[in-house]
Order: structure tokens, then C-alpha cells, then sequence
């Protein structure tokens, strides 16, 4: 058989990468690359009928009812599944796919040289059948996403193209933290979606992050009624996510962050200031073993997470005079190897940490009991994270990297994000990481997990690959497959959101509500507008034909179109603002006659800008009511109506400027109506 091309992309474990040259027009649609995949001559036709052979294991199972479905859906084909045990001459695990009669001696031979890597499998497509091989089950399970892929997002008509694809991740960890503790409270239908996301892209691990947002049976009073996360729905999630190979992480903040609960006058002595706990306490320890009891047990994973970041505010009240004599560092290493021992001792799991604060107390790190694994987080658009990453290799810990999707704008920062996360596990892997952990984070408690699918999935593809993907290779494919868009629509409207970030263009939430008023340079304020529009106007077309194409997951990207509809309102109402306060000038010098129609044309620019806000406010409870639980939506609710108030109050103004125009007199000062 000879094949068209063949793109190899070998990329060592850990070994430094280097960037995958672009791949040939018409390759493959597949997230992450594999790292060796050979495109062959002819193709597999999908027939009505199916019959879909695979090793009985639970995760195998699960993975092969997924590739049924998506045959089903894709070509309306049905298959007979069989479960059978090992068979010699085959890998350990295995599956086949086909329409007739296959010769034994030619699968065994297609799957021979099945890699020994942990995770990896061989893939094979031939005319006549579909293959894959792997010495481990999660090799297995990750081979048949990738089938699942090829059906989605490379099949024409209903023919697969032939492959052989040998494949293997970097990192032998692959996940991504969901904050349900901030505000939005995710329903548990999203993080099962979160969780099938994850074994499409083959990431292994999911962890959510928690304050206070727990449904705790010993501290009712501490999670919201309409917003915790219940025992009930942890104990599904990690059953839903153990089936698709994917380990669900307890977390538990543990130290700072504990605001929220420090309010709570029942709680308030235990904090050392508002911020963080005070670790002097033996009744702190006690509280949260009470609070790990809850959670823990119920979680199948060995890792659990005490986060114990941002502790500013130790060591300056009640520790005062025990910071002089061990130092902060000190305090705050006590503290972990108290939380350390409590996990290994009782509950059995290996603690995971943040590592900001440690990495600022090195002289205490060698404190730090070594079976630590160390979360190492940075979120800017840096040159080098050595620094990051360094002081744990030297040290002997386990570290994970944690980058960031990007969650401070209306839509993520999508080219500072591709940045950030491949900057982060180039670096990491340099210096022996074993994992990435991506972050979403719901500081301005608005954001929906729907904005991020983007950056989890270029978090897989760097996670498997090193970092050795280019950025613009994963976009030409992330559309196909997230949502069967073959088009690619939705990685081409990704590419041009990127340019926000390349033209240093303001899309934080900060900005969107700024109530209304008018900027110090009208001019520049003008061509920022412009320039945010010639971006997001072609975005958004680009968005709206994925969603119309898109095959599965089409719901999701109501979400991005959502946060780009928000992107053109920044732009869109500071030009209706600048148009308003040219014709209230006009008004100004004008006759009665002229007077009253500059105000109107004002007025009418205002009008269209305050109903286009009260549509995004109905629209964000629409999509927030079918992702989220009810808790905190009025948060937001409130800051549109606020703005929603503020163009009704220059709407007023107007009103009242028509009559005093009407009776000849001079108008207000533009400034005095917003204008």
C-alpha cells in the first residue's frame, strides 16, 4: 500500500519541542495530532450496517457506545457490539470495526508494532476494516476518540480516509479546573458534558475548584441553597467521568479565599484576618477535616486538592509574633504539612497545592513533605516561565503547570491564552512536568464555561504533544472537531478574535460596565471602535455559519456568539455615544426646528444602544438558566440594569433638553446628560 504523505510528528517524552511544521491542505482533522500518522491510499466505507469488536472493560465499553453513537449520527449506520477478552497474536486491547468478514492474520499484523507507551495505541483504517491496538486501557480508550474523530470530522460521504496512526502523550497528566465557587455553580449536565469534552481531546483528569459552594451536611449554612455542588451530583460526576477514563480531583480551598465564609459570624474567630485562616487554631483543623470528610470519600481519585494560594494577610494579626520567629514561610509550611499528613493518614490521597507562595519562601520549600505535587500557575504572556518551574524541578518535587484560558474579558483573550498555555508547557516539559492543569476562573462571577472550549482544547493538544503544535495548524482543525463544523468556521472566527489581543484592543469586563459617558479622546475612542468592529463583525458571521453547520455541540457556541455580541456592544454604543454628542452640539447652535431634530437623532442613538443592552441581559439569563443553577444570576442581572439605567437617564435628559429648546432657551451642558 503506498501512501499519499505521510506527517511524522515524533515528539519525545518531556524531550524539549520543537514547533510541528504546518501540515499539507486536506490532512487530518484530529485534536491532539498524533504524533506519528501516515495518510494512506482508498478509504473505509461506513455501511448501514456495523459490527464494532471490542476488549470488555468498563472504560472500553463506554468509549465504543460513544463511537457507535457518532456512526449513527454521522451515517446513520448501525452496530452489533461484542466484548471479548484477549485473543492471541493482538495487543492486550484491542478493537475492531468493520463491515464483513476481516482475515485475522491481517488485523495482527496492522496492529504488531502497537507502541508500549503508557496511553499510546496504534490506529489503523484499511479499505476493509478499522483497527485499534493498545497495551494499556487508557491507550485503548484514547485510540477510539480518535476514530470517533476521524468519523466526525474527516469522513466524506461515508467514507473514512485510510490511516495508520502511531500515538503517545507527553504529559502523563491532561486536565482542566472548573471554578463552581465563585458565582456561577455549574448544573451537573455541564460537568458531564465537561467530562465527555475531556475524553474527546484525551485528557484524563478534571478538577473543580471549591470555597464555599459545597452542600455540606456539617456547615449548612456555608453553601447557597440554589448554587452548591451536592454529594448526590459529586458522586454521579466521578462515576459519569471513572467510565470515560477521566479521574475526578476533590478540591478543597483550604487557607485563603475563605471570605465568603468568614462573613458568616459563626465562622469569623477562625480567620487570622477576613482573607485567609488562622492555622494557630486547633478548631481550624478541625473544621476542615469536617469539610474534607464530605467531599474526600466520595471521590475515587488518589490526588486530592488544598489549593492554599493567595494567603496575603498571614502572619500580620494573630501570628504576628510566631511570623518573627519561624518567618511566614515557616507559618505557611506547618500549615501544609499539618493538611499533608491529615490527607495521607486518614483519607489516603496524595495532596495537591498551588505553588505561588512557597516559590516565595524558598528558603521553606525543603519543608514541604516531598510527595507534594506542586500546581505552578502563571497567567501572563511571558517569554520564559523558568521561573515557575525550575525551583520544583531542583527541589524534587512533582509539578503540574496550570495556564489559563483567559477569564477577565467578554470573551477569553483567545491569542493571549494560546500564549500563556503554550509558553507555560514548553517550559514545563523542559524541566520534567508530569502534567497540565488549565484554568477557567469566575472572578467577575459572568462567565460562562461555555466561552472556554477553545482554550481547553488547545490545553489538550499542547498537554499531549509538549507544546510542539503551531497555533494556526490546531485552528484549521478545532472547528471539525469540537463541532463537526467541516467548514472550520468556528477556528476561523477564533483567528480573527485574536487579533484583539495583537492590537492591544480593551474587551475586559471592567470596560463593558463602565456606565455611559464620554471618553477624554473622542478621536482615539472612535478608532478603537472602528477597529474592534472590522474584527468581530466578520467574527461573528464566521461564528453564526458554525453554529448552522455545526453537528454536535451546536448549543455551546451560543455562548462565544454571545461574548462577541457583547465585543460589538463595546464598539457599537461608544460610536452611538459619540454620534449622540455631535448632534446634541449641533442642537446646541441650531434653531428651535434644527434643535429639536439633533435631539431626536440623539435620543434615537441612545434608544438603540439601551435596547440592545436590555436584549444581552434577557439573553445572558437565557443561556445562564441552561448552564448554570440559579444561584448569582442576579449579580449580573443588577450590573445590566444599572447600565440599562444610565442610557435611560441621558434618555431623560434629552426629553427634558427637547422642551427647554422648544421654549428657546439654552440647553444643559453636554457633560451634565452624559454627552
Amino acid at each position: 500500500m503506498s501512501a499519499r504523505f505521510v506527517v511524522l510528528l515524533v515528539i519525545c517524552a518531556l524531550a524539549p519541542p520543537t514547533l510541528i511544521a504546518a501540515p499539507a491542505p486536506g490532512d487530518l482533522n484530529l485534536i491532539p495530532f498524533p504524533k506519528l500518522a501516515s495518510l494512506e491510499s482508498g478509504t473505509f466505507a461506513v455501511k448501514p450496517v456495523m459490527s464494532l469488536v471490542v476488549t470488555d472493560t468498563a472504560v472500553a465499553r463506554q468509549a465504543a457506545a460513544d463511537l457507535r453513537n457518532e456512526l449513527k449520527r454521522a451515517a446513520n449506520a448501525t452496530c452489533k457490539v461484542s466484548l471479548v477478552g484477549t485473543k492471541p497474536g493482538l495487543p492486550p486491547y484491542w478493537l475492531l470495526l468493520s463491515a464483513g468478514k476481516t482475515r485475522a492474520a491481517d488485523i495482527a499484523k496492522d496492529l504488531s508494532g502497537t507502541t508500549d507507551k503508557p496511553e499510546g495505541y496504534r490506529l489503523v483504517v484499511r479499505p476493509g476494516y478499522a483497527a485499534v491496538g493498545a497495551k494499556d486501557r487508557a491507550g485503548l480508550v484514547w485510540g477510539i476518540q480518535t476514530l470517533l474523530q476521524l468519523v466526525r470530522a474527516n469522513m466524506r460521504g461515508a467514507a473514512v480516509p485510510c490511516v495508520t496512526i502511531d500515538d503517545w502523550p507527553t504529559l502523563a497528566h491532561r486536565g482542566f479546573m472548573d471554578d463552581i465557587t465563585r458565582g456561577p455553580s455549574a448544573k451537573l449536565e455541564t460537568l458531564e458534558l465537561e467530562t465527555r469534552m475531556a475524553a474527546l481531546t484525551k485528557m484524563n483528569m478534571l478538577n473543580y475548584y471549591i470555597e464555599h459552594q459545597f452542600e455540606f451536611s456539617k456547615y449548612p449554612d456555608i453553601g447557597p441553597k440554589d448554587g452548591s455542588l451536592t454529594p448526590a451530583e459529586l458522586t454521579k460526576l466521578v462515576d459519569y467521568a471513572a467510565a470515560r477514563d477521566v479521574d475526578v480531583i476533590g478540591n478543597q480551598q483550604s487557607f485563603g479565599h475563605w471570605a465568603t465564609i468568614l462573613r458568616n459570624e459563626k465562622y469569623r474567630h477562625l480567620g487570622e484576618t477576613w482573607w485567609v485562616l488562622n492555622p494557630s487554631l486547633e478548631e481550624t483543623y478541625q473544621m476542615l477535616d469536617a469539610m474534607y470528610s464530605e467531599q474526600v470519600p466520595l471521590t475515587k481519585s488518589q490526588y486530592f486538592n488544598v489549593d492554599c494560594d493567595e494567603t496575603g494577610g498571614l502572619g500580620t494579626r494573630a501570628n504576628r509574633e510566631l511570623a518573627r520567629q519561624i518567618g511566614v514561610g515557616g507559618i505557611y509550611a506547618k500549615h501544609i504539612t499539618r493538611l499533608h499528613d491529615l490527607l495521607r493518614d486518614k483519607y489516603h490521597k496524595r495532596m495537591l497545592m498551588w505553588g505561588d507562595i512557597i516559590l516565595r519562601h524558598p528558603e521553606n520549600l525543603g519543608d514541604i513533605p516531598k510527595d507534594t505535587i506542586m500546581l505552578t500557575w502563571d497567567y501572563g504572556d511571558r517569554v520564559s516561565y523558568n521561573d515557575k518551574v525550575a525551583p520544583f524541578e531542583k527541589a524534587g518535587f512533582e509539578f503540574w503547570v496550570c495556564p489559563t484560558t483567559t477569564c477577565w474579558s467578554v470573551l477569553p483573550d483567545f491569542g493571549f491564552a494560546m500564549d500563556n498555555i503554550q509558553g507555560f508547557v514548553r517550559d514545563g516539559a523542559n524541566h520534567g512536568t508530569t502534567g497540565i492543569l488549565n484554568t477557567t476562573w469566575d472572578d467577575d462571577a459572568e462567565s460562562f464555561f461555555g466561552y472556554y472550549w477553545h482554550g481547553i482544547a488547545w490545553g489538550a493538544e499542547c498537554g499531549w504533544n509538549g507544546s510542539a503544535t503551531s497555533t494556526d495548524d490546531f485552528n484549521r482543525r478545532v472547528g471539525p472537531v469540537l463541532f463537526g463544523d467541516r467548514d472550520n468556521h468556528f477556528g476561523k472566527a477564533i483567528a480573527l478574535l485574536i487579533q484583539t489581543h495583537k492590537k492591544h484592543i480593551d474587551i475586559s469586563t471592567h470596560r463593558f460596565w463602565r456606565t455611559a459617558g464620554m471618553p477624554s479622546d473622542k478621536e482615539q475612542a472612535n478608532q478603537q471602535a472602528q477597529d474592534l468592529l472590522a474584527i468581530v463583525d466578520p467574527a461573528l458571521s464566521e461564528l453564526r455559519l458554525a453554529r448552522q453547520d455545526a453537528k454536535v455541540n451546536a448549543d455551546q457556541l451560543d455562548y462565544v456568539i454571545f461574548g462577541a455580541e457583547r465585543m460589538k456592544c463595546m464598539a457599537t454604543r461608544m460610536l452611538a455615544l459619540l454620534d449622540a454628542s455631535d448632534a446634541y452640539a449641533k442642537a446646541g447652535s441650531a434653531d428651535s426646528d434644527g434643535a429639536a431634530f439633533w435631539l431626536q437623532k440623539a435620543a434615537k442613538d441612545i434608544e438603540t444602544v439601551r435596547d440592545e443592552h436590555a436584549r444581552l441581559k434577557n439573553r445572558f439569563e437565557a443561556l445562564w438558566q441552561r448552564e448554570e443553577k440559579p444561584y448569582s444570576m442576579d449579580w449580573t442581572v443588577k450590573k445590566y440594569d444599572d447600565l440599562i439605567a444610565s442610557y435611560d437617564k441621558i434618555l431623560s435628559g434629552l426629553e427634558s433638553a427637547k422642551t427647554t429648546a422648544k421654549d428657546g432657551k439654552p440647553l444643559p451642558a453636554a457633560k451634565d446628560l452624559g454627552l
